[in-house]
């Protein structure tokens, strides 16, 4: 499945670099600014809860005609440090973000 609004992420240690000053509230993308320039936990429960959720209910809905009570997503996440420890759930308990447990993701890699 492929979510095509604003699905793009840009992460930087600037709050608004020089060269999207002018054009950052147009570009079709996230963008998230740390001081080292590090994807961090934070930014990831931010995403899913204000962007991923949102995005993907709409999808299925309008895209899938899936019916917004039937509506069910499960993003699985290899233990990164960035990702979450602790299972993610969105506000209407449907769209579900869990890890893999560790030292499974070399084995499931092959699947790519």
């Amino acid at each position: 499945m492929a979510v095509t609004e604003q699905s793009t992420q840009l992460l930087g240690n600037l709050p608004t670099p020089r060269a999207l000053r002018n054009c950052m509230n147009r570009l079709p993308v996230i963008y998230y600014n740390t001081k080292n320039g590090w994807f961090t936990q934070i930014i990831f429960e931010d995403w899913f809860q204000n962007h991923f959720y949102t995005l993907v209910k709409k999808q299925q809905i309008n895209e899938c005609r899936i019916h917004p009570a039937e509506v069910k997503v499960m993003l699985l996440t290899d233990n990164a440090p960035a990702h979450p420890i602790a299972k993610l759930t969105s506000p209407d308990g449907k769209i579900t973000c869990m890890a893999l447990p560790p030292n499974t993701t070399s084995v499931i890699q092959l699947m790519d």
